[in-house]
């Protein structure tokens, strides 16, 4: 994940959507989450340990794949106050069909707003993943 430097300020907390695929094998896995400093190190490297989180793949569940054009269209809705136009569309979802992560798109994303929405773009972010951590509960039953 990427995150741009204004997403959450030294010293703040946040909210990040870990998009992943679990191994196709069943069982018990971890998933270490660490942050790096680009250029410099991990933090782990630096006495600052991992957040661990045991996941469990089971065997018979498939491939859950994301519906796109709801999380397009609440991208659209919460930053930008308005549905997405059909070429917005068709470029961020087809990123995410590519498999763009989650996260990293709402990074591209907010870094290519314009100057004059990108203040506004980030405050919102807050709200855009506990909107889209709605639409993926819902997509999951």
């Amino acid at each position: 994940m990427l995150l741009p430097p204004e997403a959450i300020p030294s010293g703040g907390k946040g909210t990040v959507l870990v998009d992943f695929r679990l191994p196709s094998r069943p069982g018990g896995y971890q998933l270490f989450i660490d942050v790096v400093e680009d250029g410099v190190c991990w933090f782990s490297e630096r006495s600052s340990p991992p957040l661990v989180c045991n996941v469990h793949s089971e065997a018979g569940r498939g491939q859950r794949e994301w519906d796109y054009k709801t999380l397009v269209e609440t991208i659209y809705t919460v930053l930008l106050d308005h549905p997405p136009d059909s070429d917005g569309f068709r470029y961020w979802g087809g990123l995410l069909d590519e498999g763009m992560p989650l996260e990293l798109l709402l990074s591209a994303f907010a870094a290519g707003a314009s100057s004059d929405t990108r203040n506004s773009v980030l405050s919102k972010t807050p709200r855009l993943r506990a909107s889209l951590l709605s639409v993926i509960d819902a997509t999951a039953s």
